[in-house]
């Protein structure tokens, strides 16, 4: 059957009220989107900079260093620090017991136990590395990618780690996959990147399950498969990792490779937000917010909204603006949802740029519309990749809507840059476009290409964002 025979899912308008409209914008898609990009920023910065406050103070103490507990939260192995003198271990280490040569290695280089020592911690990993200790080879690698204590050489860096793999490192394996992905060998090479993350997973390290879950969903490296992809992400979440369970908890909003189920949803964000996940938080409070698993409860949403925006999550601020625009469960107050949304905006959130412009594009809070300003903001932020900024542009080219002229080449540019990024209904959209277009310029070809493409994009429900190729720890 001819796919312009073929019925398109039914769309209501997004414009056709303010509820509807904000809804629209604050979409699953760019939720996940930019918040876990936030996410992996982080952890990628933290990884590689980290030091601990104990750290940098030195001296003798049994506070765990702040990098020691991050290696605990992504199931990586932490040894046992020496208590009391280390003289006899040092005794030890120097007549050649490879064990206690890489605790010591440890102990410096963390700056637990003892004060930090970076130089001293890889001279005690090398000479339990020279021995063929599997740990001690990874340390050694992870100290050469990034110079610490010694000269940063990416190629010994490599060869350290693919010594350690195949003695069965797990966490060199994992280390290999970030050095492919990353193009630290020159290139980035997913398929390189993806069969050592695999292999690492199979080992049973829930980081590299999540990671390698997370290119299944995208087809990174290895073919889109979105079965693999719930079945490692689950089995990241059983081993503790809590950025899985936080993802987890996304599908099963909205039942892309599981069950449809709110509650389950529910009860994953309170694990992921209990375990230091902060975008669970303003999560949770959104399925408050539209009541879904819960009965609706704007206020607890409005707490949970403050709590994540304290720790810093501006998609939470975000939603804050939202409330008081709307007046949902708060008096409406335009000048608080403008004050909410300027502060995420100048921490960095596109979307909340978009908001800042349709409330200039309608007049809220103002003497009369401001059309430049409106348009120049989602122009912008459209420019920037921010896909609810590019479908709403597109439907205002389209629509001719607040007072602009109608230009279907510019509602076709920017409809199509949002499918581009896998939302369907952009797609669909570009389709209808082509039909409605006058005389000649009908293009039912183009039209029909666009309603495959809608149909191809129709069964993702989340955003993807690639992977992020992580860091070495």
């Amino acid at each position: 059957m001819s796919m312009l025979g073929a019925s398109r899912p039914a769309e209501k308008s997004c414009f056709s009220q303010d509820t509807e409209l904000y809804q629209y914008c604050l979409c699953r898609e760019e939720l996940s989107r930019n918040v876990f990009r936030n996410l992996q920023l982080v952890l990628i910065v933290f990884c590689f900079t980290a030091v601990s406050a104990a750290q940098a103070q030195g001296g003798r103490t049994s506070t765990e260093p702040e990098g020691v507990r991050e290696r605990r939260e992504l199931g990586m192995y932490v040894p046992r620090p020496f208590t009391g003198s280390l003289d006899p271990y040092i005794k030890r280490a120097k007549a050649g017991d490879v064990e206690t040569q890489y605790v010591l290695g440890f102990m410096y280089t963390e700056g637990w136990g003892v004060e930090q020592d970076l130089e001293k911690g890889f001279a005690w990993y090398e000479l339990a590395a020279k021995q063929g200790h599997d740990k001690a080879l990874k340390e050694v690698g992870n100290a050469r990618l990034l110079g610490r204590g010694t000269r940063a050489s990416p190629i010994s860096a490599h060869d350290a780690w693919m010594e350690a793999a195949e003695k069965g490192n797990r966490e060199a394996m994992r280390n290999l996959a970030v050095y492919f992905q990353a193009g630290y060998a020159g290139t980035k090479d997913f398929k390189e990147s993806a069969k050592w993350r695999l292999k690492s997973a199979e080992l049973g390290l829930p980081i590299s399950q999540y990671e390698i879950a997370m290119m299944y969903l995208q087809g990174q490296g290895v073919d889109r498969n979105v079965d693999e992809a719930v079945r490692w992400l689950q089995k990241a979440a059983e081993g503790g990792n809590a950025t899985a369970m936080y993802r987890l908890a996304l599908l099963h909003q909205s039942g892309l490779g599981v069950e449809l189920d709110y509650s389950k949803s529910i009860e994953l964000l309170r694990e992921a937000a209990n375990r230091g996940v902060v975008p669970a938080i303003s999560v949770l409070g959104k399925m408050y917010e539209q009541g879904k698993g819960v009965p609706v409860d704007t206020e607890r949403a409005r707490k949970y909204y403050l709590s994540g925006a304290k720790k810093g999550d501006l998609k939470a601020v975000v939603y804050l603006g939202q409330l008081y625009e709307l007046g949902s469960g708060v008096d409406q107050d335009y000048r608080k949802a403008r004050k909410y949304y300027k502060m995420a905006a100048k921490g960095g959130d596109i979307s909340a740029n978009v908001r800042l412009a349709l409330m200039d594009l309608r007049g809220a809070g103002m003497e009369k519309p401001d059309k430049k300003s409106g348009m120049d903001l989602l122009e912008d932020a459209a420019k920037e990749g921010d896909l609810s900024a590019q479908k709403v542009l597109g439907q205002i080219y389209w629509k001719a809507m607040y007072g602009v002229k109608q230009d279907t080449d510019r509602a076709t540019h920017w409809l199509s840059k949002a499918a581009d990024q896998g939302d369907a209904k952009s797609a669909y959209l570009v389709g209808e476009i082509y039909l409605s277009l006058p005389g000649p310029s009908r293009n039912e070809t183009a039209a029909e290409q666009w309603f495959k493409t809608g149909d191809r994009l129709s069964g993702k429900k989340l955003e993807e964002e690639p992977a992020s190729a992580g860091a070495p720890k």
